[in-house]
């Protein structure tokens, strides 16, 4: 077995966090990459969160496991003394692909959540607030929501992800306005009649006022004005801000991953 790297960017990915594994006869064995955020404000008890993703044969699990790990590693020290999680996705229905995880030590304690985003019960009345249509015609205008989302903890949102989402046909990009002040924003996307929410962001100072539920209201209703009846967005179970804001919205569960 041999564990080999990329030489340039490899589906929008760092090369340097990007890993496959070949057998002697060199033919591919599996993949892997690692997506790491830093997100003080939707997880403060613990703000460094490195995400992976392996697709292997048995006989290659371990060596890819073994290279996401150290690199996983590295990514963790540019943040020294912060709480950290290396963290993926696993059916939970795969006992095979879930008792290879806990063997490794990984705990199964938390959860990620696809969940159905329903009408609001209520959505506050806020003063000095407004919802805007976020424009992105020109590189800048894209790049300078690029930015704000990848300042929020969203460091998979680079401009390549942000164009193939606005390459679908169901597009929607809000901002939220205190005064004449930019201080939220929300992107989903998606095909048919369903979309996903693919980022949302408060700034901190603004949160827990309600913005999040009126930006988000806002944009599924955008959606719905397109023929979007289906709107989900995915929910780590120990995000107390995600969670509280998909409660307003009477989520329904969807996919359940750990």
């Amino acid at each position: 077995m041999q564990v080999t790297q990329p030489n340039e960017y490899y589906k929008g990915l760092p090369k340097e966090d990007v890993f496959f594994v070949k057998d002697d006869q060199n033919n591919p064995v599996g993949e892997g990459f690692l997506i790491y955020q830093y997100q003080p404000t939707i997880f403060p008890s613990r703000p460094v969160n490195i995400y992976f993703s392996m697709t292997s044969k048995p006989e290659g699990e371990y060596w890819l496991l073994g290279s996401l790990a150290a690199r996983a590693r590295q990514l963790r020290n540019q943040a020294p003394g912060a709480a950290a999680r290396l963290y993926t996705a696993v059916d939970v229905q795969d006992e095979r692909q879930l008792a290879f995880y806990e063997h490794n030590g990984f705990k199964m304690d938390y959860t990620e959540d696809l969940v159905r985003l329903n009408d609001p019960d209520e959505v506050p009345q806020l003063f000095n607030c407004s919802c805007i249509t976020l424009p992105l015609n020109t590189v800048q205008e894209q790049m300078d929501l690029v930015s704000r989302m990848r300042g929020a903890g969203f460091s998979y949102f680079d401009h390549g992800f942000l164009l193939q989402q606005m390459n679908r046909q169901n597009f929607a990009a809000l901002g939220i306005l205190y005064g004449s002040n930019l201080v939220g924003a929300c992107v989903a996307a998606g095909q048919y009649t369903s979309a996903e929410v693919m980022g949302l962001y408060i700034v901190p100072e603004f949160q827990r006022k309600g913005l999040g539920t009126r930006l988000l209201q806002q944009t599924k209703q955008a959606l719905a004005s397109t023929g979007v009846t289906d709107l989900t967005m995915r929910v780590m179970s120990d995000s107390e801000p995600q969670v509280r804001l998909v409660q307003r919205f009477r989520a329904e569960l969807v996919e359940h991953t750990i």
